[in-house]
């Protein structure tokens, strides 16, 4: 069908957000949408929900499906997309209502692959709702604006621009058998990657679309699994090699030594830890001129000792 969107959402235990995110997809203004459930084994109400919301709305397809993460949610709505425009939602976020309406017009006026709103982040505890990395020194998007491949991959393998799959609009003729990586987490960063590859350019939109909540039990706020983002960054620089594009493994390199500070700061406490860490970040080849200015600091920080760097560990990036 013409200007379909495919709207593709895992779900798994998120009963108490799940209505929420599913009314901002069925009430968006631009109505030709697929909307994809992926319940992924949830033990909890929210595969009846599912099913409650198909019988209300014909556009509404569920997959039941037993647990496997959520790459595995998202590439089983892959497999039966439709549309002729990809999209992700997380079940526990929600969305401007013409959030696709006006990527949608953009696609028409542009001849962009991608096209990207900015986003906010709900913080569940407060109530707050603040933009995207506030007050750091990433990447502004202050002005719509068009970014070529070649600028996006530095910025997004940087981490210098936010690298989510969410907050976007994609051509269905780039994913092909672009599928995400099963059992990583993280793995939004190698997804992007390999999207990169096969996009000319994408366009931003300077206003917020994307309502992502913050919650303290989430992967990202508990800090579970972040050894998944080296096993992200050895993937993207071997591809790199391999493809004979070392240009781009400085910017790969930037990310890992910002991880590695992350890590140092964690376990700050911990000397065997905060060494084996510190240790790693030295091996990585990089010149610290390119960090951002914070993460230059904390960078010579860290070498100079453990007691300095607790100095600087508390700055935002």
């Amino acid at each position: 069908m013409n200007d379909l969107i495919s709207v593709i959402v895992p779900v798994y235990k998120v009963e108490q957000y799940l209505n929420d995110c599913i009314n901002s997809l069925v009430n968006q203004s631009y109505k030709n949408l697929e909307i994809i459930l992926v319940d992924d084994g949830s033990p909890d109400n929210c595969p009846i929900m599912c099913d409650n919301w198909a019988k209300k709305d014909r556009r509404i397809k569920v997959i039941h499906k037993k647990n496997g993460g959520l790459s595995s949610a998202r590439n089983a709505g892959l497999d039966v997309a439709n549309g002729a425009y990809y999209a992700f939602v997380d079940s526990d976020d929600w969305i401007s209502s013409s959030m696709y309406e006006d990527m949608l017009k953009i696609f028409k006026k542009y001849d962009v692959d991608v096209v990207a709103g900015k986003i906010n982040c709900y913080f569940e505890k407060t109530g707050l709702i603040k933009p995207f990395m506030e007050n750091s020194d990433y990447y502004k998007i202050e002005q719509n604006i068009i970014i070529n491949k070649d600028k996006y991959q530095q910025l997004t393998l940087s981490r210098v621009l936010e690298s989510a799959a969410w907050n976007k609009l994609y051509r269905a003729s780039l994913f092909s058998d672009i599928r995400f990586k099963d059992n990583r987490y993280y793995e939004d960063y190698l997804y992007i990657y390999n999207i990169s590859k096969r996009m000319r350019s994408i366009y931003y939109i300077a206003k917020p679309y994307y309502y992502y909540r913050i919650r303290d039990n989430s992967i990202c706020t508990n800090h579970s699994h972040l050894e998944d983002f080296e096993k992200n960054f050895q993937e993207v620089k071997a591809d790199i090699i391999s493809n004979g594009n070392n240009g781009l493994v400085g910017s790969v390199n930037i990310a890992e030594v910002d991880y590695y500070l992350r890590m140092c700061r964690l376990y700050i406490n911990d000397n065997t830890v905060f060494y084996k860490y510190r240790h790693c970040m030295q091996q990585v080849k990089i010149n610290i001129f390119k960090l951002r200015f914070k993460s230059m600091i904390k960078y010579v920080m860290c070498i100079l000792s453990r007691r300095m760097y607790m100095r600087f560990a508390h700055l935002k990036k």
